[in-house]
């Protein structure tokens, strides 16, 4: 028996494996209960968005993009490579850069923000989504197939490779109470 964490992965291993199709299960990634709070929104002085992950798929570059003039503060968990600190300089950005965190402080970043960028362009489950979902924030995603199986309706999907996608859907989040509901 063969497990996979998600319909999109198990499709994408089937095109490698057409014979194990009876032998393989989906069971989605669980979630702590940490994460299952009541909802708060925030009211910062400036819009918080959290951004998880600084791997070339978390799409952190165009996000930094895509906020340039946009008075907000960014905060991102994960190591920052030069190019993404450059960026980050460069577009003035008011940041935070947090690593090595325990989960009750990144629990604290998702009740914080505002919203959660997550316009990834590639993704075997998408736990971020998940947890983002399960303490109630409003998120951007990318608009791929997994992100779409995990979130349903529940995110708001943007071509990751577009900056304007990207910078008009944090607008819409952070300008309408009734999208981000």
């Amino acid at each position: 028996i063969y497990t996979c964490i998600s319909y999109n992965t198990r499709n994408q291993l089937l095109q490698q494996l057409p014979w194990i199709q009876k032998k393989i299960h989906v069971i989605y990634n669980p979630i702590k209960d940490d994460f299952f709070t009541d909802y708060v929104d925030q009211e910062n002085s400036k819009p918080t968005i959290l951004h998880i992950g600084t791997a070339l798929h978390k799409n952190l570059s165009n996000v930094i993009v895509a906020l340039k003039d946009y008075a907000c503060k960014l905060i991102i968990i994960g190591k920052l490579f030069p190019e993404q600190l450059n960026l980050l300089h460069q577009y003035n950005i008011d940041f935070c850069n947090l690593c090595d965190i325990s989960t009750s402080s990144v629990i604290k970043q998702y009740q914080e923000a505002d919203i959660v960028s997550f316009p990834s362009s590639q993704e075997g489950f998408g736990m971020i989504l998940a947890e983002a979902n399960a303490i109630g924030k409003p998120i951007v995603a990318g608009n791929i197939d997994v992100l779409k199986e995990i979130g349903g309706e529940a995110a708001l999907y943007v071509n990751p490779k577009s900056v304007d996608e990207i910078r008009n859907a944090i607008i819409n989040l952070i300008n309408n109470k009734e999208l981000r509901d």
